[in-house]
């Protein structure tokens, strides 16, 4: 009986070890389950974060893009401002050449006409 005692109480023992080890793996797994979970959120927030710096970049891309054309445009006007001025000064040296130009037919017309009035005078 003593036998039967001793196999029943380490029976016992092992039924609580058994336990113990069930409540062990049980808590493992939970604590498993929870890293897995935590790294499946890791992981969605690190997509996340690439997704955002991949649309950052072609945001980047896309503002160096229009940056550019906006440089080109520039170069344009500023080409075309130098025209203008150009043609401009052109006008003026124009307009100035022609008031030259009026003020000395001017100039010798009244001279004719003094002339004429001179030489009618001397006539009459």
């Amino acid at each position: 009986m003593d036998k039967l005692m001793r196999a029943e109480a380490a029976q016992n023992k092992l039924k609580k070890c058994v336990r113990k080890q069930k409540k062990a793996i049980s808590k493992a797994r939970w604590e498993s389950d929870q890293a897995y979970a935590a790294l499946g959120t890791l992981h969605a927030q690190m997509e996340q974060v690439d997704q955002q710096r991949a649309a950052a970049q072609e945001a980047r891309a896309n503002d160096q893009a229009v940056l550019a054309g906006l440089r080109e445009q520039l170069e344009t006007a500023r080409a075309e401002v130098s025209t203008a001025r150009r043609q401009r000064d052109a006008a003026e040296n124009h307009v100035a050449n022609i008031r030259i130009e009026r003020d000395r037919h001017h100039d010798i017309s009244h001279a004719q006409d003094r002339a004429e009035r001179s030489l009618r005078q001397q006539l009459a």
